[in-house]
């Protein structure tokens, strides 16, 4: 299994708690709740978050015809009647610098001779959108993209310094409720104490409560959910 690279750093994250910074009594436990927060989040989205080479492997068995101008905007304007697919990547963040190889084999048995021509494809490396600009048969997993996406860790090894400001702010959120949470007299209990009074906070509170992302992440990193592998 590959390490969590933390999103947030511990100052960020104190910041956020609103601990002085020479305050450092619970530094480890905000390190360790900032990656079990990072993981939550990886969770919810389906993705790994740090920078990584991804293979997808797609279904090929819903193909539609279309007119695919392969010269562009040429005089000659040429144009063909050409099956074509649209699948969208799973990784986040897309690197075209990287580049990507995409091998074609019905049989699934993927090698040099199964690549597929960079003319017959392209990638919308914002969207994630891939065309695949060629026919192919009916096959579960007979489409391979190989390719790089995720974010690039800074110095301190966090992913903070390129990392989208909303899945960071999720971060925040979800570590400083799990802070919250991990205090003896608050674990099992929806209510947590302090947010009515001591006295009624275990007669109010109901136990065993369900685990998960606090309600501020779930709605930061909705945008950030994989999609389901295939077509798009």
């Amino acid at each position: 299994k590959a390490v969590t690279r933390p999103l947030i750093t511990l100052a960020e994250a104190k910041e956020f708690i609103e601990l002085r910074p020479n305050n450092v009594q619970h530094d480890a436990v905000i390190e360790g709740l900032i990656l079990a927060a990072t993981e939550e989040l990886e969770q919810a989205t389906r993705r790994r978050f740090d920078r990584h080479e991804i293979t997808d492997d797609f279904d090929t068995r819903h193909t539609y015809q279309t007119d695919v101008d392969l010269l562009g905007c040429s005089e000659s304007g040429t144009v063909v009647r050409s099956s074509r697919q649209t699948f969208t990547l799973t990784g986040l963040f897309p690197d075209q610098t990287e580049g990507a190889q995409v091998f074609y084999d019905p049989k699934g048995a993927f090698g040099p001779d199964t690549e597929v021509d960079g003319a017959l494809f392209r990638i919308d490396w914002v969207t994630g959108k891939f065309d695949l600009l060629r026919g192919t048969i009916q096959t579960v997993r007979g489409l391979r993209v190989v390719y790089t996406a995720g974010i690039e860790p800074d110095n301190e090894g966090t992913l903070s310094g390129t990392a989208p400001d909303a899945l960071k702010l999720a971060c925040k959120f979800q570590t400083a409720f799990l802070f919250k949470r991990h205090r003896a007299d608050n674990v099992g209990l929806t209510v947590d104490r302090g947010v009515v009074s001591e006295k009624t906070a275990v007669a109010t509170g109901r136990w065993n409560v369900s685990t998960g992302l606090c309600r501020e992440a779930q709605g930061l990193v909705r945008r950030f959910r994989m999609p389901i592998l295939g077509r798009g």
